[in-house]
């Protein structure tokens, strides 16, 4: 029986589970605080429930902003601005309470900048992940790494071109979202979309399809179906198609970030991941909405040493093979073969 050899144990850093979006839906000119900073610009913010040092701020454009009082700096780190991203560090700035009153204090401010909604709900959840691994009492090292990865984040969400699909990132997060155990899927997620497999726990590995139809054609690499020895390798397979009434990945992301509440680490880096995957086509992946009950209802996993491919040896010369195989003819895993399996693909069976 092969096992998952990771961990993925719960963080409590002290604060509470936190959903800025829903945080930052309540915020209402003047009822919970004003934040005067930098410039002179008020904010209409609220301070995060277990979180001291955090703010949540609304300007006068609807944009959100997030505030972390920091201890004065000797050192001045000058502001940097992206299309959609503005940070500034050490500024001065006057919180003003009904509840806690009025007190100085510097800040490191980062805004979204961009008009967008969407974007600013992107920006929130991610925000959101972020202040969850840092802890009510961050450290300034800390904090500068975490906004370093932030502003990554948003370079690729500017510049680079989506390394998958809307419909394939999509099917990804479900697999996740229905697991049984999402943390351990989260934890073994590809980091990157030059890997083989989306997902990789050393000797149980799962590669995700996904089809239009309710025929289970799909397209492989010839080397994701030849793991190395010792390896298994399961093909998630599901129909997803678009549906008005459906949800987009912004709502399974939300979902995810429920069932991660106790895996801050693992939730942020679900956030990252799917974020630089989407790159500039997250406009798109926030408007579009696949079926959950027509994919759900589909999903079935496959040996993938029982799925059709090429035979090997290749021909002297060849390479990157690629080829549609149908796995109609294939007896898909019970749910009770995944359970004995254990490690990963015990994981994502379903509870």
């Amino acid at each position: 029986m092969l096992g998952y050899s990771g961990t993925c144990q719960p963080t409590d850093k002290g604060g509470k589970d936190i959903e800025l979006v829903d945080l930052f839906a309540i915020i209402t000119v003047g009822d919970k605080e004003t934040v005067t900073a930098g410039s002179g610009e008020s904010l209409d913010a609220i301070m995060i429930p277990g979180y001291p040092r955090y703010h949540i701020g609304r300007d006068g454009r609807g944009r959100p902003t997030l505030l972390i009082e920091v201890d004065p700096s000797p050192m001045s780190i000058p502001a940097l601005a992206l299309q959609n991203l503005l940070v500034e560090y050490d500024v001065s700035s006057l919180i003003s309470s009904k509840a806690a009153g009025r007190h100085a204090a510097r800040v490191t401010v980062i805004r979204c900048i961009g008009s967008d909604p969407d974007l600013h709900d992107l920006f929130l959840h991610v925000a959101g992940s972020l202040i969850g691994t840092l802890g009510p009492e961050p450290s300034p090292v800390a904090i500068h790494s975490a906004i370093s990865d932030l502003v990554a984040l948003f370079q690729s969400l500017e510049s680079h071109a989506s390394t998958k699909s809307v419909k394939g990132l999509w099917a990804e997060l479900l697999v996740i979202r229905q697991a049984r155990r999402p943390e351990i899927l989260a934890q073994a997620w590809h980091a990157t979309a030059r890997d083989l497999w989306d997902f990789n726990a050393g000797t149980q590995r799962i590669e995700v399809k996904s089809c239009g139809t309710t025929i289970r054609q799909h397209r492989f690499n010839l080397a994701q179906l030849n793991p190395p020895r010792e390896t298994m390798v399961a093909v998630a397979s599901l129909v997803v198609m678009s549906s008005p009434q459906g949800a987009s990945i912004a709502d399974l992301l939300r979902d995810l970030h429920r069932r991660l509440s106790r895996f801050p680490t693992v939730k942020y880096r679900v956030d990252r991941i799917a974020a630089e995957s989407l790159g500039i086509a997250w406009g798109e992946a926030y408007s579009l909405q696949f079926d959950v009950e027509k994919a759900m209802d589909s999903l079935a996993f496959y040996d993938a040493s029982a799925v059709p491919a090429i035979s090997l040896p290749l021909s002297p010369g060849v390479s990157d093979v690629h080829f549609i195989s149908d796995l109609s003819g294939i007896d898909p895993w019970t749910a009770a073969q995944l359970h004995r399996s254990g490690g990963l693909f015990a994981a994502v069976a379903r509870p």
